[in-house]
């Protein structure tokens, strides 16, 4: 064994090759020593590295069950991406159209708020919807609100809103609504079996109509009620009651009367008309006067 290895070693070392057979000289080839050693450790350490990766990228498959149609129950369709079940978004989410199915709700939920923003080719936001904890606050040129036939019921805009259903309805709990400016508007009633006051606590109140103002109740009284004096401005007035009762008209004593102060007579046509007459006529008039 000795004698193998001087040969071995004189083979490397001190042969010449010039005066001995190829056949018969021993070439050492490769990486011996502390180098081979390494490259091991180095190849050992790559074939660990690797299984644990491979193992991981398995497990993280199984867990968010991975398959041919997309991730769990988030599928790849021709259509988009089909969400089944409950989505949690940590970051602003960015879509041209979210839709549930046809026997299913949609549910938006916050811990905060929940913003839905429109954008213009440049990025910038052109209409905005603001879901808080106490408000809710829609910010565009024109808001619009239609019903399921396309009927227009909410018009606003910076300068006029407008209401295009027949009828408006405010109830409350003390059953008021305050104005803070002029109301326009075809007819104001009273809910069945409530009241309507039209009510002004420190300015005056107007009717203002370009042909005729009715006022008509069914099942009561008609009050009109002023601090200092009520005015009526029109043509004509027409008053259809059974009973048409003026409270509280001064009465003037006998001894107090003077016949020089230009009293004038009421009275009272056929046809329900009012006309003041002199105190002298006993309400005589014109034939025309109660036409």
């Amino acid at each position: 064994m000795s004698r193998r290895q001087d040969t071995n070693q004189q083979s490397n070392d001190d042969i010449d090759y010039a005066r001995h057979d190829p056949v018969n000289i021993i070439y050492k080839i490769g990486i011996y020593g502390w180098r081979k050693r390494c490259l091991y450790l180095l190849i050992l350490i790559i074939t660990v590295i690797t299984i644990i990766n491979l193992a991981l990228t398995i497990w993280i498959m199984h867990v968010m069950n991975f398959n041919l149609d997309g991730m769990g129950k988030l599928k790849i369709t021709n259509k988009g991406v089909l969400l089944q079940g409950n989505a949690e978004f940590i970051k602003p989410l960015y879509a041209e159209s979210i839709e549930t199915r046809k026997d299913k709700e949609m549910v938006v939920q916050s811990t905060a708020n929940v913003s839905i923003n429109a954008r213009n080719e440049s990025g910038h936001t052109v209409s905005q919807l603001f879901v808080g904890n106490d408000e809710i606050v829609a910010k565009q040129k024109v808001f619009r609100v239609h019903s399921n036939d396309g009927k227009e019921l909410l018009y606003a805009d910076k300068n006029v809103v407008r209401f295009g259903y027949d009828k408006l309805r405010f109830a409350n709990a003390a059953s008021t609504v305050n104005f803070t400016g002029a109301v326009q508007t075809e007819h104001v009633r009273s809910p069945p079996f409530k009241h309507l006051e039209l009510h002004s606590p420190t300015r005056s109140v107007y009717l203002e109509a370009p042909q005729k103002i009715d006022i008509n109740t069914k099942g009561g009284d008609i009050f009109v009620k002023s601090k200092f004096s009520a005015s009526f401005t029109s043509d004509e007035f027409i008053f259809d009651g059974e009973k048409i009762v003026f409270k509280d008209l001064p009465v003037v004593a006998t001894g107090d009367t003077v016949s020089d102060i230009g009293a004038k007579e009421v009275c009272l046509c056929p046809n329900g008309r009012i006309f003041a007459a002199s105190s002298q006529t006993n309400c005589a008039a014109a034939l025309d006067t109660c036409k």
